[in-house]
């Protein structure tokens, strides 16, 4: 009888993992659906501009994919990180930067020739805008989920004025 319940215990986590991985693959896809649509809306890419510009951005990303993989995080936050390993991790922050900002020289070098400069400068102003929009609706839900105020009401007590750590009070 044991062996039957940890068999379907084990079997339970390997689902429960799975349906994890498929929710967080569903949400990536639904993520870059939404960026593709922002900037594509941002940048009012011609159909020529198009078929030149999405192959070398698609690339681009896989290689930025790539340099973040390879980041090592700590496990369990930095509490229990030796000095040694600090270093090491402030080392390879740096190291990350610095292929990241000649990754997307090379793209922007790239992209010459298939949209214009004022194209480009937008494209890279949109991506951070994209991802301050994605980082607010993503607190957002997180404050929903823990109970927070809902329909956009200021937290800490209502109308400006009735909170007490109001600076006007």
């Amino acid at each position: 009888m044991r062996k039957v319940l940890f068999i379907l215990l084990v079997f339970g986590v390997q689902a429960s993992s799975m349906a994890q991985t498929k929710e967080e693959m569903k949400r990536a896809e639904k993520m870059e659906s939404l960026r593709i649509a922002y900037l594509t809306q941002e940048l009012d890419l011609s159909t020529d501009e198009s078929q030149d510009f999405w192959p070398i951005y698609n690339e681009y990303h896989k290689e930025l994919k790539k340099i973040r993989e390879g980041m090592r995080r700590p496990e369990n936050g930095l509490a229990d990180v030796s000095e040694q390993e600090a270093a090491q991790l402030i080392e390879q922050r740096f190291n990350f930067e610095t292929q990241k900002l000649a990754l997307e020289k090379e793209f922007v070098q790239d992209l010459e020739g298939v949209i214009s400069k004022r194209k480009t400068a937008r494209l890279l102003m949109a991506e951070e805008k994209f991802k301050k929009e994605m980082l607010g609706r993503i607190k957002e839900r997180m404050k929903e989920r823990q109970g927070g105020p809902r329909g956009g009401a200021p937290m800490g007590g209502g109308p400006r004025g009735n909170n007490r750590n109001d600076i006007n009070h």
